[in-house]
């Protein structure tokens, strides 16, 4: 139910450190894909996509004006409009992935807004590399309110210029999307999500990813739809936003030791954009589909890793080595912070036991939250960098907040606490 904003996984094996940490090359770089990470536990109203976490609409110079901003869909919002599934007709439909999705205005015309459009931009983690391609796939599915369907829906990346533009709920005609659905290829499916997707090559600036209908009305390919709103309307569900470099190749870890009775674990975090297939090399048989596995073996064996996205497809191998000569000194993932995070949590979700590394600034705290927003622990770290353990005694979703001396949210976490 909650997912990690930072994929960017470094992986020790469980008990035994072996050399430096690994950092995986083949993650999604665009940062809540999904939508599921949101700084408050519940919230409300729509036109409110920045309540998910690194997305905003094309005016945060102006404090995401609603006029601009699309709408934040989750089990997480109790407008009844805007909740998982909707209690109207608006939509009924699931998120792709998780619990939380975007809705989005892509084509809108009345006297009072003349050309009405939403745009739904997302930060990446890491400014994308000169003259590398890039696999862009994201979902979009047609809300039951629409009056019509379209065909222009695109992906433009920049270095974040575009966010300084005036006319942030109307066409922009001059910005040309590097991913765009094809034309006359109408999405019109209110049942099932639809894939846009497309390869491009990076000019070594760009930092977002801006969502949206950029043309205008007489440039958009329509056709009539059922729905009930007066006006032509073509309102679209988002989720599962995905940017994976393919000009490297698949890099699913070093080769790694195992001792008797410590298992180790290979791979990495599922992610949102591709799957996996993990084999033995000398067989075809699957063996698991996630990103990362746990092994235990009692022989030395080599693993095939496929990655697959539906740009490429791309291999690796790990061989674990069993060496009787080394002592299992206990089984866990040790677990630090990356570059775009102050704080990891683990193991999450668990019975109430959970363990904090940090990297802060001084006179930050950390503060405890449930499910109504009220506070019920305010924790101060001794040191600007360490760990703290946690125990909860609760049952259910928690959000632990790390806020600077003034009281200013500066990252947010869920926990999850089945204590049964």
């Amino acid at each position: 139910m909650i997912t990690n904003l930072c994929r960017f996984i470094v992986l020790n094996t469980m008990g035994l450190l072996f050399g430096s940490p690994i950092v995986f090359g083949q993650v999604n770089l665009v940062l809540n894909p999904s939508f599921e990470d949101t700084a408050k536990i519940m919230v409300h109203g729509s036109n409110n996509i920045q309540d998910a976490l690194f997305w905003s609409s094309l005016d945060t110079t102006s404090n995401n004006n609603p006029i601009c901003s699309p709408s934040y869909i989750s089990v997480y919002n109790t407008d009844p409009s805007c909740h998982i599934p909707s209690n109207n007709t608006y939509f009924y439909q699931y998120p792709k992935s998780g619990n939380s999705c975007g809705y989005i205005e892509l084509y809108y015309f009345d006297t009072w807004f003349g050309e009405y459009r939403n745009y739904a931009q997302g930060k990446l983690k890491n400014k994308l590399i000169n003259n590398h391609h890039y696999c862009v796939s994201f979902y979009v599915n047609l809300a039951d309110i629409s009056t019509k369907a379209i065909d222009r829906i695109g992906a433009y990346f920049d270095d974040g210029t575009i966010d300084s533009i005036s006319a942030c709920s109307h066409p922009i005609p001059y910005i040309i999307p590097q991913i765009e659905n094809p034309k006359f290829n109408f999405i019109q499916d209110t049942l099932n999500w639809v894939k846009v997707e497309g390869i491009f090559t990076s000019s070594g600036i760009e930092k977002f990813i801006t969502i949206g209908n950029f043309y205008t009305n007489s440039t958009t390919g329509t056709i009539n739809m059922p729905g009930w709103v007066i006006g032509p309307v073509a309102s679209y569900l988002l989720d599962d936003v995905s940017v994976i470099d393919i000009s490297e190749p698949n890099f699913a870890g070093n080769d790694t030791l195992l001792a008797p009775g410590c298992p180790v674990f290979i791979g990495h975090a599922d992610d949102i954009g591709f799957t996996s297939e993990w084999t033995y090399k000398d067989s075809s048989s699957i063996i698991s589909t996630h990103a990362g596995i746990t092994v235990s073996d009692s022989s030395s064996k080599t693993y095939v890793v496929k990655m697959i996205t539906g740009c490429a497809v791309l291999f690796d191998t790990i061989t674990v080595s069993r060496d009787s000569s080394l002592k299992c000194i206990g089984v866990g993932i040790p677990q630090t912070p990356s570059k775009q995070e102050a704080f990891v949590v683990y193991p999450n979700p668990n019975n109430g036991n959970f363990t904090i590394n940090y990297k802060v600034q001084q006179n930050n705290q950390f503060k405890l939250l449930n499910c109504v927003g009220q506070t019920i622990q305010v924790i101060t770290p001794n040191n600007t960098q360490g760990k703290l353990e946690l125990s909860i005694k609760y049952n259910g979703l928690l959000l632990i907040q790390l806020v600077d001396d003034k009281g200013k949210l500066l990252e947010s976490k869920k926990l999850v606490i089945n204590d049964n």
